[in-house]
This record gives structure tokens, C-alpha cells and sequence, in this order.
């Protein structure tokens, strides 16, 4: 699967995302055009993260897995970056994946 994850693609990860927890790499970039996600049913987070933080235009990244219950897509962070919920749900949106979006950071 080819990196950034947008589209057709990111729908059908997400729905996906209601049977089993998919892993997640995202970098917010420095505006909403370079934003960066990498989404993958079977790598791992922390290999997604690595993959968002030096693709992505931004400095800094956020990795972890997401779930998707009824209207509600769940971030459990490995590490999460300022205002993540906002630009995410943000960045679902412009790809018509109209969900909102929580976060928590995994201890």
C-alpha cells in the first residue's frame, strides 16, 4: 500500500477500523495542504510513525491505533501531537469521512 492514505483507500481502513484496532502514522505538517497519514491494517505504529515523521513536511508526529464505534473515532496515541482530534477530524473531512474524533494517550 502506497503512503499518504487518502480517498477510497482511508474509507475503507476506517470502516475496517469497527471489526479490529488499525494502526496509524500521522504528521500535521506546517499547514492542512502537507498534511501527512499513513494507515496500515498490519504494521506496526511505531514503523507507521517513522514513516509520517520523515515523509510529512512537519517536525513532529503521532502514531497509535484507531477505532471506529457508531460516529466515534477513537485515537489511543502512542504519542500525540497539540490539537491532534481537531486536525484530524479536519483531515477526515476534506477526504468525506464525516466521523468525530477522540483521543487518548496509551501509558
Amino acid at each position: 500500500m502506497d503512503f499518504p492514505v487518502a480517498g477510497a483507500d482511508l474509507k475503507k481502513l476506517v470502516k475496517h477500523a469497527r471489526k479490529v484496532p488499525v494502526a496509524f502514522g500521522y504528521n500535521p505538517g506546517t499547514d492542512d495542504d502537507d498534511q501527512f497519514l499513513a494507515v496500515h491494517k498490519i504494521k506496526k505504529p511505531e514503523l507507521l510513525g517513522k514513516i509520517a515523521r520523515n515523509e510529512g513536511a512537519g517536525t513532529k508526529s503521532a502514531f497509535g491505533t484507531f477505532t471506529l464505534q457508531g460516529n466515534i473515532l477513537t485515537l489511543k496515541c502512542e504519542r500525540e501531537v497539540p490539537t491532534l482530534a481537531k486536525r484530524f477530524r479536519k483531515l477526515l473531512r476534506m477526504n468525506r469521512i464525516n466521523v468525530n474524533v477522540e483521543v487518548f494517550q496509551e501509558t
